[in-house]
């Protein structure tokens, strides 16, 4: 009996520390890997921080209502830091730094929200700690990441990743009203690198940008983006592979949806300069007119760079253009879809693999312009080549000798007539 009153009296001494660790009431709680225990800490800035110091080794801390910061707060490597119902407004240049195998949670956009304030002039609301070494494992779920460019603050970027590897994921988020790029993964990134169930929306520059200037970007997996109102000029996805640094290779984008660009000279999806990419099920809603709904260019200054080997499948374009534009080997379907299909020849002299477009229909705006070859050019393409003959006579076989003919391959012979 002694030792059941001395239990239920040690009990009831940790009793108030627990209970606020699971009923989301107010304040701060936290809780080290490990312990049962959890630590209460006043409900400011100041007890935020003094909790991510005191799980700095592991653990996890819970927080519910408003809080305002006039800098930015570190998530400490293999510490979760989880938003009740609540808005916590950043002053400064930075908002939430990830470490490796950190995670920032909430309940839900509209729920938990990250804001700027209205002085706010800087860099990002969330980027991960380390851009120079990088970071791993980094986890940032269920919020809204709010830019109040209508308060007057500047947002470089709502979310920006630079050097990040190894099971990243953003999902469940929506960034809203920034200034600048609503998200943003830098160059330095090897995969695979997860963006799922994110809405984009009423943003001053691209969408979403994969920057490849500061270095390769490799395997992103994005599935299931919602984006409107990008901004003007810009890109509601852009994958830029950049002209000089290392090649990006690899990547999905399967799920888009876009809506109400902001005017004619915005692009819906734009690749350049990145290869072995699958674009497939984008949805073009009232998005346009737009400069070109799916625009697929490169910058070649030698055989390694340009868009090549890329595919693209169940596109619905509306009455947007779809520019190829100096690219290698792109294979694109738009089962259910439309869209004006426009081909610039590459400026360089490479091995350029074929263009090929499989649609219903297919409706070329303006002129088409084929390439060309002499009599002795002509191979042993497959049947249906098109390809003018600069010395054929108009004949049946094509045979050589004459001012140029356009030659079609008919049952494995070329046809000059």
């Amino acid at each position: 009996m002694k030792r059941i009153l001395i239990a239920l009296l040690a009990f009831a001494a940790i009793a108030p520390e627990m209970a606020g660790a699971y009923s989301g009431g107010g304040g701060v709680w936290a809780t080290k890997t490990g312990e049962f225990v959890a630590k209460n800490f006043p409900g400011d800035s100041t007890g935020v921080k003094s909790a991510l110091s005191w799980v700095s080794t592991g653990g996890s801390v819970r927080a519910a209502g408003d809080i305002s910061f006039k800098g930015p707060i570190t998530i400490p490597s293999g510490v979760e830091l989880s938003l009740g119902q609540a808005t916590w407004t950043f002053d400064g240049s930075l908002g939430i730094l990830i470490s490796s195998k950190a995670t920032l949670s909430g309940q839900g956009y509209g729920s938990s929200i990250i804001k700027a304030a209205n002085t706010f002039n800087g860099r990002a609301l969330i980027m991960n700690a380390d851009t120079t070494g990088g970071q791993q494992n980094c986890r940032i779920v269920n919020l809204q990441v709010e830019g109040n460019k209508g308060g007057g603050a500047r947002v470089d970027a709502g979310i920006k990743l630079k050097k990040i590897f190894v099971e990243t994921v953003v999902q469940d988020v929506l960034v809203n009203n920034c200034t600048g790029v609503s998200l943003r993964l830098d160059g330095g990134s090897f995969g695979p690198v997860y963006v799922r169930n994110v809405w984009l929306n009423n943003g001053n520059d691209d969408g979403l940008l994969l920057d490849g200037s500061g270095g390769q970007i490799g395997s992103p997996f994005l599935y299931g983006l919602t984006i409107e109102r990008w901004g003007t000029g810009k890109a509601a996805v852009r994958f830029d592979g950049a002209s000089g640094g290392s090649a990006c290779i690899g990547g999905v984008l399967d799920g888009l949806y876009m809506e109400e660009a902001s005017d004619v000279t915005a692009d819906g999806v734009v690749v350049k300069n990145w290869s072995n990419l699958s674009v497939r099920n984008v949805f073009t809603n009232g998005a346009g007119p737009m400069n070109y709904g799916v625009r697929i260019t490169g910058q070649p200054t030698s055989a390694v760079f340009g868009a090549y080997n890329c595919t693209f499948q169940n596109i619905y374009a509306g009455n947007d253009t779809i520019l190829f534009d100096q690219v290698n080997n792109i294979a694109f379907t738009t089962a259910n879809g439309r869209g004006v299909y426009e081909y610039r020849t590459p400026s360089k002299s490479y091995n350029w693999g074929p263009i090929v477009v499989a649609s219903d229909s297919l409706r070329i705006g303006k002129t088409l312009q084929i390439g060309l070859l002499p009599f002795a050019g002509l191979i042993s393409n497959g049947n249906g080549t098109l390809i003018y003959c600069s010395d054929c006579t108009k004949a049946t076989p094509c045979a050589s000798g004459g001012t140029g003919a356009l030659a079609k391959r008919v049952n494995g012979a070329w046809d000059c007539n």
